[in-house]
């Protein structure tokens, strides 16, 4: 059996689903844009591995406070922000749900409502996830989750122990230390929204369409990557 390990941003959405809750939350920020900046910045530094996860999340976190109103308008603004390929394919990635992994260094709360649009498991969902005070507040993250810290990808799989071919897609540094880690047999970089070009120089394959991912099984070429 061929298992799964897709990213979530610039993957199965085009965008990357911190940096637009934060544009939401910042909305009325008079440093809006300067704010906006840095958290890109650091997205990619963070994607290009250029400095670990935990600390690209922990600095971007800092720069902005969300809201389960700014989650909600969020949730609503991706919905509309799908990858095409992964839409036109919604009826297969239903299909074989069982086999899917979503494992990201977003926020479930982002992600399980996008997702499930897609006919893909919740259960299926690794990410990190917001912490609230006394309140009901978000006032930070769960630093419990694999998906808080450097290496979160590497030891989520490891956890999950599948068995059979395990394929890791995605457009970042960290869905290669998956590959480069063993925990998965192959790394295929997607490249549909966008192109790292650093990352996918390490790519057994670069995909232009989750149309190819279905292709390669048609042909039964996956054992052959």
């Amino acid at each position: 059996m061929t298992n799964y390990v897709i990213d979530f941003d610039s993957t199965i959405i085009s965008c990357e689903s911190l940096d637009e809750l934060a544009a939401i939350a910042l909305h009325d920020r008079t440093d809006r844009a300067v704010a906006l900046k840095k958290l890109q910045d650091l997205t990619n530094l963070g994607m290009a591995g250029k400095i670990a996860f935990d600390e690209s999340l922990v600095r971007r976190l800092e720069l902005f406070a969300p809201t389960d109103e700014h989650i909600q308008a969020v949730v609503a603004a991706l919905s509309d922000r799908i990858t095409p390929s992964f839409w036109q394919n919604r009826a297969w990635l239903q299909q074989n749900s069982g086999r899917i992994y979503v494992i990201s260094g977003g926020f479930e709360e982002c992600i399980i409502p996008i997702v499930t649009k897609l006919g893909l498991l919740p259960q299926h969902v690794f990410a990190n996830t917001f912490v609230r005070d006394e309140q009901g507040v978000i006032n930070g993250h769960d630093t419990s989750r694999y998906l808080s810290r450097a290496g979160g990808k590497i030891a989520q799989v490891n956890a999950l122990a599948l068995e059979g071919l395990v394929i890791a897609i995605g457009d970042g540094y960290t869905d290669y230390e998956i590959r480069q880690s063993g925990q998965a047999n192959n790394f295929w970089y997607f490249a549909e929204n966008i192109e790292r070009a650093t990352v996918m120089e390490k790519a057994d394959r670069v995909l232009y369409s989750f149309n190819e991912v279905i292709e390669y099984e048609r042909m039964g070429l996956l054992q052959t990557a």
